[in-house]
């Protein structure tokens, strides 16, 4: 594969980078977040994202995903930025800004959260100045110290460890009144993806706005947003299939209650190829609202992990003298016909010893 983070500038702008969404979908989270770094420092992003001195230039916003949220414990907002000691980096940059600080607590947990943390940016900035009770140039502190913060924190690592396999940790499910909830980890995950304009972009173009120049850099920005759009989307949609489809496993913490799912039952309901589901959910993971940690791999078992921990469940909460007796309880319990040698291969691999010794079981 080649890496995009090892092409020459000349090299990343071309025709869709050259990277086919598979490649893409690889990249390590700490890869991926610096590409999105890069992509937001560039200044004809900003001048089209924070247009301030003209907000006719506003072409692109971001959009959420829907029942998502960044995760309170991660970024709590203001409490966050003042008293969180889990990121230290992040304390230490904030320390040079105590104004910008003071400027958040001031505007409110919610308006911080609305106008800046996901940073909408969809008011000019005389109008968003009004809204939080605030003037201009303290809006443009606090901006500079999101911005900031954002270009420091780095992905977080998974503490799960597999053969040596590095996992990263990007959301938490959480269960709020009845319904599950995905609280991503990364701001850039829970800001969503990006809106652009193309109608307005084309008559902005048509107006002369832009020089030759940019004109060229629009279009290979375009084209940025468009992969960095479709890798968070798949990675969305996916977790979100998982939390629809494994509700029982999410409701109870009990593995038996897990549902057969494969990875091409996901790529055909959500029209992403299959390729692209194995290469989203490689290596990362995702935490119970038991506060468990699995791999998204977890949450697609063959039916035969299944049925093992349906046995494993029955063994633990029931005592059988035979394996008949088994076979017997999921047939009438689960309607799964198992048979004894088959059972007692499972037990063998639960490594729980033979129910009896009786030889005519």
């Amino acid at each position: 594969m080649e890496n995009y983070l090892d092409l020459t500038p000349q090299q990343r702008t071309k025709p869709l980078l050259q990277i086919r969404l598979s490649n893409f979908l690889e990249l390590s989270e700490e890869e991926f977040l610096q590409l999105i770094r890069e992509v937001e420092g560039d200044d004809l992003f900003r001048r089209l994202f924070i247009p301030f001195k003209d907000f006719s230039l506003k072409v692109i916003t971001r959009k959420k995903f829907p029942s998502t949220q960044i995760k309170p414990d991660f970024f709590e907002l203001c409490d966050y930025l003042l008293e969180s000691k889990s990121f230290p980096d992040v304390e230490s940059i904030l320390s040079h800004y105590p104004q910008a600080v003071k400027i958040a607590k001031k505007i409110g947990k919610e308006n911080f959260k609305n106008y800046f943390l996901y940073n909408e940016f969809d008011l000019p900035l005389k109008e968003l100045a009004k809204k939080c009770r605030l003037r201009e140039e303290e809006i443009l502190k606090v901006i500079e110290m999101v911005d900031k913060v954002f270009l420091t924190v780095k992905p977080h690592q998974s503490l799960l460890k597999t053969e040596g396999i590095s996992y990263s940790r990007i959301a938490s499910i959480s269960e709020i009144n009845e319904n599950f909830f995905i609280e991503f980890l990364s701001l850039d995950l829970a800001r969503g993806v990006y809106n652009i304009d193309y109608t307005k972009l084309k008559r902005l173009k048509e107006r002369g706005i832009f020089s030759k120049e940019e004109l060229k850099r629009i279009g290979f920005l375009t084209e940025k947003l468009t992969l960095i759009n479709l890798r968070k989307s798949t990675l969305f949609k996916i977790v979100n299939f998982i939390v629809k489809k494994q509700k029982p496993f999410l409701e109870t913490s009990q593995k038996e209650k897990l549902l057969p799912l494969t990875q091409k039952e996901a790529a055909k309901f959500l029209n992403i190829s299959l390729s692209g589901v194995s290469r989203a959910i490689k290596y990362k993971t995702v935490e119970a609202p038991w506060g468990e940690e699995f791999p998204l791999r977890f949450f697609f078992p063959s039916l035969k992990t299944v049925r093992i921990f349906i046995l494993k469940g029955l063994l633990e909460k029931e005592e059988f003298k035979t394996d008949r007796e088994v076979s017997q309880s999921l047939k009438e319990n689960y309607g799964i016909y198992l048979s004894r040698r088959t059972i007692a291969k499972y037990r063998k691999e639960l490594k729980v010893s033979a129910l009896s010794k009786n030889k005519n079981r």
